[in-house]
């Protein structure tokens, strides 16, 4: 692979005759690069590649038609009443380098993991999953989107107050080079200049219509979640800073941690902090229990640093309470263990199934509900014992807890989405028709219904069991 080298500093892949690590931030002459080959991750990776890499002829036309009017520049762009942002923003100020993010409020349910959250108790870390749109779809399908979690790379054309005009989808990555699109949107975000290349997690909310050159644009608008700037092609971005970590680690485990960059000495499995160490988005928070480790992209989640490939242990905080929930994955015996620990780590209760190594969750404030060994298990959360009888459900690799039952996805093209009562019982099933076979999958409620997210392939389907799109990235 004569077009890559690995950076001196962390070992990750970079194009040839780079001079910069978009990983570790490093700068060094392309000469400095190592040698070795690069290490293969023992575990898949999933990424959103991003698109292929053209020229930037079209970005000199963006550039006319989004230029401030002196003339005119007070009534040149007419937003929308700027909204509230939620979330951590994390953008340029007075044009620096310098990405200083704002310090979270974090409610209650502060803290996300890989397949469990639900969206009525949705708060800064809770269910930190979005989904990817085309400019298009967003545009020919604007209700049934609307309040959709969507993440996009963009380059800012203008900024205007509190709100930006960016070309959806463009990127500019460290090395120069101009990913045009030729797709135009505005996020209300401010402290941006024209010319940043961001990674924005926001909040869809519509086609709005603004006044820009003298010219109506109708244009996808998103509240902010987060951004950060948009580094290289396929790498993944953080969705948290670091003060958004800190916050979460001492919501769980109290004031008297640290958190620091996560490196290899802090876990006890070196193939585990072969894995997670890689890519520069992993915390470690140092508490009295012991470290845990904290990741800072999407389905953001705690493990605790002695985990292993034979045994995966992670924490979650429970909802309106100091009590927090531990689960592990163990290889070898196939049980997935779920326990509550109070605030000075005592077990309240556990729970253990069988044969539940794809075990997944979701829980409110009042319960915890499991899909183990095929079956759907709803337990009180002051006890662990059984709400309601199991119920078989199958095979499943989602669950999301909604206000009138249960959203439960599995990853076959049949029967890939049911309903449930609270019970466990089937309302309705549907199929889906994309390219979902062993593959994560995530789900939103949104007023139109429910958007199912696998890792090329998005579909939403009505509270009536319809598919109303189907969106695949292939």
């Amino acid at each position: 692979m004569d077009d890559i080298m690995l950076c001196p500093s962390c070992g990750n892949k970079l194009p040839k005759e780079s001079s910069f690590c978009p990983y570790c931030m490093t700068k060094f002459t392309p000469e400095a690069q190592i040698d070795n080959k690069p290490k293969k991750s023992s575990k898949p990776v999933k990424i959103i590649i991003a698109a292929a890499v053209v020229t930037v002829v079209a970005a000199v036309a963006v550039a006319v038609l989004f230029a401030p009017d002196k003339a005119s520049q007070p009534n040149s762009t007419s937003p929308p009443e700027s909204a509230s942002q939620t979330g951590t923003t994390s953008v340029r100020e007075n044009g620096s380098d310098a990405l200083p993010p704002a310090v979270p409020e974090l409610h209650d349910s502060a803290f996300g993991f890989m397949s469990g959250g639900s969206d009525d108790e949705a708060s800064l870390f809770y269910k930190s999953s979005f989904v990817t749109a085309s400019h298009s779809s967003l545009v020919a399908s604007e209700s049934a989107y609307k309040g959709a979690k969507i993440k996009f790379d963009c380059v800012v054309l203008k900024a205007d107050g509190d709100i930006a005009f960016v070309e959806y989808g463009a990127t500019r990555g460290f090395d120069g080079i101009y990913n045009s699109t030729s797709d135009y949107a505005a996020v209300k975000m401010s402290g941006v200049s024209a010319g940043d290349s961001l990674t924005v997690y926001g909040v869809f909310i519509g086609v709005e219509n603004y006044v820009i050159g003298g010219k109506n644009e109708s244009l996808p608008t998103f509240e902010l979640f987060s951004c950060t700037d948009f580094v290289y092609y396929g790498v993944p971005s953080p969705v948290f800073s670091e003060e958004d970590i800190s916050a979460a680690a001492r919501r769980i485990f109290g004031d008297s941690i640290t958190v620091k960059k996560s490196v290899r000495s802090d876990f006890s499995d070196p193939v585990t902090a072969d894995i997670l160490v890689d890519g520069g988005l992993y915390y470690t928070a140092v508490t009295e229990h012991g470290n845990y480790c904290i990741y800072a992209g999407e389905n953001s989640f705690i493990m605790d640093c002695t985990s292993t490939a034979e045994k995966e242990k992670y924490v979650l905080p429970a909802v309106n309470t100091d009590n927090i929930y531990t689960y592990t994955f163990d290889n070898e015996t196939k049980k997935f263990t779920l326990a509550c620990l109070d605030k000075s780590f005592s077990t309240l209760w556990t729970r253990e199934f069988k044969n539940s190594l794809d075990a997944v969750f979701d829980y409110t404030s009042d319960c915890f509900y499991v899909i183990a060994d095929s079956n759907l298990y709803v337990l009180d959360v002051s006890t662990g014992e059984n709400a309601v009888s199991p119920k078989y459900v199958g095979s499943r690799c989602g669950i999301l807890k909604v206000e009138d039952g249960f959203i439960l996805i599995s990853d076959k093209n049949t029967d890939t989405v049911s309903k449930t009562d609270m019970s466990g019982n089937i309302i309705w099933s549907t199929s889906l028709s994309g390219d979902i076979s062993d593959s994560y999958a995530t789900a939103q409620t949104l007023a139109s219904g429910y958007l199912v997210s696998f890792e090329n392939y998005t579909a939403l389907v009505t509270d009536e069991g319809k598919v109303a799109f189907e969106y695949s990235e292939k």
